[in-house]
This record gives structure tokens, sequence and C-alpha cells, in this order.
């Protein structure tokens, strides 16, 4: 996905976004890498439209999301979801291969989280009263 497609994909939630917004795409090393930033824009829903597969990071922290409904299956770094009102993780990635926070939540449980983790998960700041749906593999060691 290329920026001007996220920055239409945005502008078509209804969001203004300026020239000087954190919305990015950024190469890093040798440009196999992707990440995108859309926090703090008010975003209530995921923009439509974002790859299934993210080759870096997604960060939608401080928005207004209450869904995650329309997340890509899997990204491949850090997938940030922080300071929404989200009630569930239903809808977000299968797979994150690094770091996962959703702190700063309305969460009660880790129901939808992602089944494999391959960082640290920072879900603190919620109300969350039971494992159900607890990842099944969390820091993770890459394969060989």
């Amino acid at each position: 996905m290329k920026l001007i497609e996220l920055k239409e994909s945005v502008k078509s939630m209804g969001i203004d976004v300026p020239s000087t917004v954190k919305l990015r795409i950024s190469e890093y090393n040798s440009g196999d890498k992707e990440y995108i930033t859309l926090d703090d824009l008010e975003l209530k829903e995921v923009p439509p439209g974002l790859p299934k597969k993210i080759r870096g990071s997604l960060y939608l922290g401080s928005n207004k999301l209450t869904s995650l409904a329309g997340s890509p299956d899997e990204v491949a770094v850090e997938f940030f979801v922080h300071r929404n009102p989200l009630k569930s993780l239903e809808g977000g990635p299968a797979v994150v291969g690094d770091d996962y926070s959703c702190h700063n939540c309305a969460l009660t449980s880790l129901k939808g989280a992602p089944k494999v983790i391959g960082g640290s998960l920072n879900c603190t700041e919620n109300q969350i009263s039971t494992l159900e749906g607890f990842p099944e593999v969390i820091n993770a060691s890459p394969a060989p």
C-alpha cells in the first residue's frame, strides 16, 4: 500500500489528513519493511484497504477504535492499539512478529488476541478478569 492510497483511505472516513500529520509509510534498512503510523487521528475504525500482511509495523494507538475489524491477518514487527476504547481484540491479527500493545483500553479478556506474539504483550491498565484468549506462543524466537 502506498502512502497516497493510505491517506485517501483515511480521508474516505471523513478525516482530514494535513500534510504534516504523522501518517507515513517509511522504508527501513533494505526497504523490505513498511511502518504504518496512524496514531492520534481520532479513527473510529481500522482504515479499509490495509494489506492482509504487513511486512513491518502498524501503529493505531490513541484513536477512538471500538473494533479491530479490517486489521491485517499478520504483522511482521509491532502492532500497537493502545489507548483506544476497545472492549475486544477480535478482528485483529492472528500473528504479530514482535511486540503487541493494547494497554489502556477497555478490555475484560484477551479474547481475539493473536495466537502467536514474537515479542512482548502489554495489556496493562485494562480490566482483564480472565486469561481467555491468551496467546498460545509468546516471545518466540525466530526459526533458524
